[in-house]
């Protein structure tokens, strides 16, 4: 059987963190330029990377996108998703966490390479927001419902 035209499926962990503060929670606005998901608005997150543990992966990935140092409380939801490109499908896993400042008083530094924008949002304005995915502001809502 020929493997000229097939794309390969790449299968990836992704960790998210939802962080509380104040009865709101972090989210981040991906640049518009973005090729998957450009101008959405989302939790700090990213790839787990291979020998890495979930937590291990997610403060690293909250601190190279908000400069903030975290900590994190436990797993909230998960959801999946498939992101196609060129030359490869990602089948994506994507596990939230409910995780709180280590230090209150931070301040948001955010990643321009990655995102455009960050904001904290309460339950009301998630509801409202638009450019969201309906996971992340389920998840948000979530967590605003129960951690706060």
């Amino acid at each position: 059987m020929s493997q000229v035209g097939k794309i390969p499926r790449v299968f990836r962990i992704v960790v998210a963190a939802a962080i509380v503060k104040n009865k709101s929670v972090l989210l981040l606005k991906r640049r518009s330029d973005e090729e998957a998901f450009p101008g959405v608005w989302e939790f700090p997150s990213g790839k787990r990377k291979f020998g890495e543990s979930s937590i291990e992966a997610l403060m690293r990935e909250v601190m190279e996108e908000t400069g903030l140092s975290i900590v994190v409380d436990r797993p909230i939801y998960v959801f999946e998703y498939t992101v196609e490109k060129p030359n490869e499908i990602r089948d994506v896993t994507q596990i939230n966490f409910v995780a709180y400042l280590s230090n209150p008083n931070q301040e948001v530094k955010i990643n321009k390479k990655e995102h455009e924008d960050a904001r904290w949002f309460t339950k009301d304005e998630i509801i409202s927001l638009e450019n969201i995915t309906k996971e992340v502001r389920g998840c948000a809502i979530m967590v605003l419902e129960s951690f706060c």
